[in-house]
């Protein structure tokens, strides 16, 4: 066999590989290093373990307050930075003198002016100085000088010295006041890079810990103190250890890879129907990565918001398509694989799978939005009675309860709400059928049930009999109800083209059959199976519709017509194919019931007489004999189921035929 041939054979396992590595792929390479610090604590508890001894060199990190308490410290000592002017002094000097020679001053005096200007000016002179900061920067000779604010005169204080000196004249000490100006000039530039590299050399840590020193004894608790040690000493662990070695991706790759085998082999195991219909299974796997993925992402945006991530959508939208073990298992599976990612993940699985449990439990199907409400508020109750009981169990305090952490329950089963528009996303990705959807395709005023009532009464009739039948037949032997219900409603739909051909619809009593021949009429009573799927299509009906109508006649033959054939040519040679179906047989407990359901309710009107008698021998043999052709061999159905859903039928047509008991006399 050539390679291509055995790929093609294998294919929908190799598809699965596909699947699985794609999977995996995703989760690990969203996901963030795995918290490798063998150790779990909180504030205010004991340590649980034995005493603690570093097996590195660390430093104890500073707080996010407390880096950013030393870095306006640093701002607010910041000094001030000055370049002097020199030619400030002379040209004040000069317009003073100018200003003098209107004004008769005695020498003396134009003297001591001259001497407290060149004084002031030499220690430097500088406007109103910034009160909240104490030192400045000049640079004298090529280097930097650092000063007190207090060594530096203000203009203001040159001027106070002169006013004794001109106390006789107000006008000439108003001008020179004019005149005097700082000679020490700000240099903003200078003191951004100064204040620039300062920053820079905040250190982040506060204390150094060498390897070997002893952090925390057995049941010490854990103070602040304590908690910053632990965190800091965690954070090098990691690092030190585990972060972003190739060892820990390969840890990673292993972990997340035996998680999703294991749900891969447990769903071939108990659902392999599932497990063959790549599309369904694949929905699953989807889901799941998309899940963790987004958990992922929350928290590398923040650890805390994890605990808003609403998980229990998963477990509502798997229960949604397929049972409660399917969904209750893959939820577990998608919880282990994030428990990673959590502080106490003893304490998220507990809380989160229970929530889950609760939430299976309230919303047992879809069909009402008053249900999703009720479970919001059972996953939400449920949720924080956990939460208080674990906080209880490891505090043994009352006021170790914080309240603002119901916040994250609140929000997270709020968000349990957005569930409605991803089923229907599902739905339309994976061309799967939701409980709602089946209850909108169950209303008899849908378009098409509408057209076929106008168009084939007698056929419309039929279809609502049988929908009755198989409807009860399914809620005995645990098979979807509402399914099989919606599957009868549709799976004659296309007797609406050539309707009269088809007995139930023929009022008239005028048979067209009776100018075609015998594979002619064959022919036009076997196309209404390829015309329902063409209008099923139409309609845009869902897969699991069709599914019905392409299999409510497996691969069984017109028998009216086909017996006809060989009575009227009982030498002659005869194609069974002519007469067959084109299948496939029911492959489902749904189709093999709507089969039953089908067959016998149409041979219950051809019946002379109605009794219970009768009624039972119509059953028996038809069924009987639906087996016997092998047509339930695809179907996971057992013989019990069927011995139950002939029971069923039998009561079901005795009241539908109002079959009365005759009483003894």
């Amino acid at each position: 066999m050539l390679w291509s041939d055995r790929l093609y054979q294998y294919r929908k396992y190799v598809l699965h590989a596909i699947l699985l590595v794609l999977a995996i792929a995703s989760i690990v390479y969203a996901s963030p290093t795995r918290q490798g610090f063998p150790y779990q604590y909180q504030a205010g508890k004991l340590w649980k373990y034995k005493d603690l001894h570093a097996q590195t060199n660390f430093t104890i990190q500073k707080t996010e307050e407390e880096l950013q308490t030393e870095k306006e410290n640093i701002k607010k000592n910041c000094p001030i930075f000055f370049t002097r002017n020199t030619a400030v002094a002379s040209n004040t000097l000069q317009r003073i003198k100018e200003l003098a020679k209107s004004t008769v001053i005695p020498t003396e005096k134009l003297n001591k002016i001259e001497e407290i200007i060149n004084t002031n000016y030499e220690i430097g002179v500088i406007q109103m100085p910034d009160n909240s900061r104490t030192y400045f920067m000049e640079i004298k000779g090529g280097d930097w000088e650092k000063k007190h604010i207090g060594m530096v005169k203000t203009t203001q204080y040159v001027t106070e010295e002169l006013k004794p000196i001109l106390a006789n004249s107000p006008q000439l000490l108003e001008e020179i006041t004019k005149e005097i100006s700082p000679n020490l000039i700000p240099n903003t530039q200078l003191e951004e890079e100064y204040l620039e590299e300062e920053l820079k050399s905040a250190l982040p840590y506060k204390q150094f810990i060498a390897k070997g020193q002893q952090l925390i004894t057995a049941n010490e608790k854990v103070t602040s103190t304590k908690l910053q040690l632990l965190e800091s000493y965690k954070k090098a662990y990691i690092e030190t250890f585990t972060a972003h070695s190739s060892w820990s991706i390969l840890g990673e790759i292993m972990l997340v890879s035996i998680a999703l085998i294991v749900l891969f082999w447990f769903i071939y195991l108990i659902r392999p129907d599932l497990f063959a219909t790549f599309p369904q299974f694949s929905m699953i796997v989807v889901w799941l990565v998309i899940m963790v993925v987004g958990a992922n992402i929350l928290y590398n945006y923040s650890p805390t918001y994890i605990y808003y991530y609403p998980f229990v959508i998963y477990a509502i939208i798997l229960r949604t398509f397929f049972d409660s073990r399917i969904a209750l298992f893959s939820y577990m599976i998608m919880l282990l694989i994030v428990a990673g990612l959590v502080p106490n993940p003893y304490n998220f699985i507990f809380t989160e799978f229970f929530g889950a449990v609760v939430g299976l439990v309230t919303l047992v199907n879809l069909k009402h939005r008053s249900q999703l409400l009720i479970t919001v508020v059972m996953v939400l109750l449920v949720e924080e009675i956990c939460y208080i009981a674990i906080q209880l169990a490891t505090t043994s305090n009352w006021e170790e309860l914080s309240l603002y952490d119901f916040n994250y329950f609140i929000v997270s089963a709020l968000l349990i709400l957005i569930v409605y528009p991803l089923i229907f996303i599902t739905e339309k990705v994976f061309n799967l059928i939701s409980e709602v959807t089946l209850l909108e395709l169950c209303d008899l005023n849908t378009p098409i049930l509408r057209e076929l009532s106008l168009q084939a009464p007698g056929t419309f009739q039929h279809s609502l009999q049988v929908a009755n039948l198989a409807e009860a037949a399914a809620y005995k032997i645990d098979a979807n109800a509402l399914l099989v219900r919606t599957g009868a409603l549709y799976h004659d739909i296309g007797k609406i083209e050539n309707s009269h051909y088809f007995i139930e619809n023929q009022i008239t009593g005028i048979n067209p059959h009776e100018d075609l021949s015998y594979e002619q009429s064959a022919k036009l009573i076997i196309s209404h199976v390829i015309k329902g799927i063409e209008k099923a299509r139409k309609y845009k009906l869902p897969e699991a519709i069709i599914d019905f109508i392409r299999t409510h006649h497996g691969e069984s033959t017109v028998q009216y017509f086909y017996r006809s054939y060989l009575k009227s040519f009982p030498e002659g040679l005869v194609d069974v194919s002519d007469f067959m179906y084109p299948g496939p047989k029911p492959f489902s407990k749904e189709t093999a019931i709507l089969m039953m359901a089908d067959s016998v309710e149409a041979a219950s009107r051809s019946l002379k007489q109605i009794d219970v008698q009768s009624i039972h021998n119509l059953v028996e043999n038809i069924i009987n004999t639906q087996i016997e052709d092998e047509q339930f061999v695809n179907a996971p159905i057992t013989f019990r189921d069927i011995t139950v859903i002939k029971k069923i039928f039998k009561r079901m047509l005795a009241n539908m035929y109002h079959i009365r008991i005759s009483y003894p006399k």
